[in-house]
């Protein structure tokens, strides 16, 4: 399973769970689907603290921008 990271001048970058990233062209997309929930396993954030919480959040906004 992979996720888009990133969709810019019709190339969208792709991300697997091992972190692997692909690079491919928006018109060689045939077939897009959407997951109904995420990926991150339910009551996850539920055992970390509240600073913890905040830095996972504060980390992930910082990838936004991040493409290789």
């Amino acid at each position: 399973m992979s996720f888009v990271t990133n969709e810019a001048d019709g190339v969208i970058v792709l991300r697997d769970i091992a972190g692997q990233v692909t690079k491919i062209q928006c018109s060689d997309v045939t077939r897009e689907q959407h997951l109904p929930q995420s990926m991150m396993r339910a009551g996850l954030a539920n055992t970390l603290s509240a600073d913890e919480f905040t830095d996972l959040i504060d980390y992930l906004v910082s990838l936004k921008g991040y493409e290789e």
